[in-house]
């Protein structure tokens, strides 16, 4: 922790060195040269050659078939560029996507991650800290009790969560969390909704915070008559004018295929 100032007195913008006894620590920030800085550096140290006892690689940055949760990254710092960085150095410790993980199953190799639940796309994955045991070559991860992010939804005149109706019975559940609070409805539904009296008994009951999300569902003018006597084109423009298309995929399914005997039973066609 002495040596902390030497990387956090000044935004790292550019490759550097910090040497700590037997340590050297070497710090390349994103950038757009950060591919000509990795090679370079791969072709100056050996982790075999150098006087050092440890070679530690600071780096900032995607890599290709890193986890995003949902899906593996599609580009970044080649794969086999981080491969010859594992054989470089002794550890490479990453920083750029959230989530805590060994990159490409090379075991010297991981994003150290965040501490703390960044964004809801961060759901569900472990937050925390690493110490790094040099000597033993291994990881011992902590886990963090920092407040994690929950959806909860109002539905005007339809749904209400748990939560909301039945706060006490969910304390548990309830406390240290960030809860977005997305309600739903026309505008003057919304505004109805007691959201501060909701807030106070959610903090009362432990949540970190409460954040509202507007969900407005917007006005549409009146619904247009569809008759025979309209061209086919004609009926789906109307149709599709005046229908509310912000329901659910099977509802949109069977709008369309309406649509369709309308079509199929059309002189026009």
């Amino acid at each position: 922790l002495k040596h902390y100032s030497n990387f956090s007195e000044n935004i790292i913008s550019a490759p550097k060195e910090v040497i700590m006894s037997e340590l050297r620590f070497s710090c390349i920030p994103a950038n757009k040269d950060i591919k000509t800085h990795l090679n370079d550096l791969i072709k100056k140290y050996k982790k075999n050659t150098t006087v050092y006892s440890y070679e530690i690689l600071l780096l900032h940055g995607a890599i290709e078939g890193a986890d995003l949760g949902s899906m593996r990254a599609p580009d970044g710092i080649a794969a086999p560029v981080i491969k010859k960085c594992s054989e470089a150095f002794d550890w490479v410790v990453c920083g750029d996507f959230h989530k805590y993980q060994i990159v490409n199953n090379l075991e010297n190799v991981y994003y150290c991650g965040s501490p703390n639940q960044m964004n809801l796309s961060d759901i569900n994955q472990k937050h925390g800290y690493q110490l790094l045991n040099l000597t033993k070559k291994n990881i011992n991860f902590i886990e963090s009790k920092a407040p994690k992010f929950k959806i909860i939804e109002y539905v005007c005149g339809e749904y209400i969560h748990p939560w909301i109706k039945n706060t006490q019975k969910y304390f548990d559940k309830i406390k240290n969390k960030i809860i977005i609070l997305k309600i739903t409805g026309k505008i003057e539904d919304i505004n109805n909704v007691k959201y501060n009296d909701i807030k106070n008994n959610l903090i009362g009951a432990g949540a970190y915070g409460v954040f509202k999300e507007m969900n407005i569902i917007k006005e549409y003018r009146n619904s247009a008559k569809i008759s025979n006597e309209l061209s086919i084109s004609e009926i789906i423009t109307k149709y599709v004018e005046h229908k509310d298309f912000n329901k659910s995929d099977k509802v949109k399914k069977r709008h369309i295929s309406i649509l369709e005997i309308i079509a199929r039973k059309s002189n026009d066609l």
